[in-house]
């Protein structure tokens, strides 16, 4: 704690690219060297590849943690119900089966299936680390006098490009046609996960959309079915779906920016009735106050007069008293 106080902001932000640096050259350098190639077992890859994402996962959320780089996320998030019609564009590939005659099933390793499962989810939780939240975190911060109101969409257009032109490295293991849809993909699917991680409450939310996404529509479904040839009408297919997904995204944000503003007009409001209240209770303080102090001032007035007429009772006494001597002495 006395470290992060003495701690300058200037050094915090420093820092703060320091790990965002270090974390996307680890990814780099994990998904450009051909592991795949080299370790011929699919069982030590994914094991590798499972333990090098815990690795990753842990150094992002430690250090984020330690230097506070958290996004300025709304007052109240919006009910988790809102969020199920994201599941449709989760399941696009798996509903395209049923339109489209270049997808065809093939032979499932159940083995491999599940262990791909549980590894995706740790390259959710370290993919959605740097390249939204902390990505995010540094540059809202850094456009928000360039951009004002357009820092958000500018952000998340940066951080969707970077992000889907890391993902190159797809090229090396997949078709070209494969590789390339991939990476509309990955843009479509980086920019709905930042909205997600601007406009909602919790950090879980993005990186939850980012697993279903992957472990669904590619995990999943590659598991299950191959894709002989990307035809024009799969690929149109798609494309409105993950559409779907990103202009309902931006939905939601509305809705939840209005709640936003509807908590903090109610917050505002309460905040000047508490105010108007106390007001009331100063000024009927001030006036028991003055009423008490007008009481007291008459009682004085008459204790005053009281006094006097007293003191004159006694001057009036001793001057009947002089009369009454000097009478005797002028007998």
């Amino acid at each position: 704690m006395e470290q992060k106080q003495n701690l300058s902001e200037k050094e915090i932000r420093k820092q703060s690219w320091i790990l965002f640096i270090s974390g996307v050259v680890l990814y780099c350098l994990f998904n450009y060297l051909p592991l795949k190639i080299w370790i011929s077992n699919e069982y030590i890859y994914l094991t590798v590849k499972i333990l090098f994402y815990i690795v990753l996962s842990f150094f992002l959320l430690h250090f984020k943690k330690k230097l506070n780089l958290e996004l300025e996320r709304p007052l109240k998030e919006i009910s988790w119900c809102w969020l199920l019609p994201l599941l449709i564009p989760a399941c696009t590939n798996f509903i395209s089966v049923e339109f489209f005659d270049s997808i065809q099933p093939k032979e499932v390793e159940l083995g491999v299936f599940f262990f791909d499962i549980i590894t995706d989810f740790f390259v959710s939780v370290g993919e959605d680390t740097i390249f939204v939240d902390i990505a995010l975190g540094l540059l809202l911060p850094l456009l928000s006098e360039k951009k004002r109101g357009h820092k958000n969409i500018f952000s998340l257009f940066i951080i969707s490009i970077f992000f889907t032109a890391i993902h190159c490295y797809s090229f090396l293991y997949s078709k070209p046609d494969v590789a390339a849809f991939s990476l509309v993909y990955v843009f479509l699917l980086t920019f709905e996960c930042g909205y997600l991680a601007i406009y909602f409450d919790s950090p879980l939310i993005p990186i939850l959309v980012h697993y279903l996404f992957n472990a669904l529509d590619f995990v999943a479904f590659e598991s299950f079915y191959e894709i002989e040839k990307i035809t024009g009408k799969y690929v149109l297919f798609c494309s409105l779906m993950i559409l779907f997904a990103v202009f309902y995204t931006m939905a939601l944000a509305k809705i939840s920016t209005e709640q936003e503003l509807k908590v903090l007009g109610e917050r505002k409001l309460h905040e000047m009735e508490l105010k108007a209240e106390e007001i009331h209770q100063d000024a009927d303080k001030i006036q028991e106050e003055i009423s008490s102090s007008e009481d007291e001032k008459r009682e004085e007035t008459k204790a005053e007069i009281q006094a006097d007429l007293e003191e004159l009772e006694k001057d009036k006494e001793e001057l009947e008293k002089d009369l009454a001597s000097l009478t005797k002495k002028g007998e």
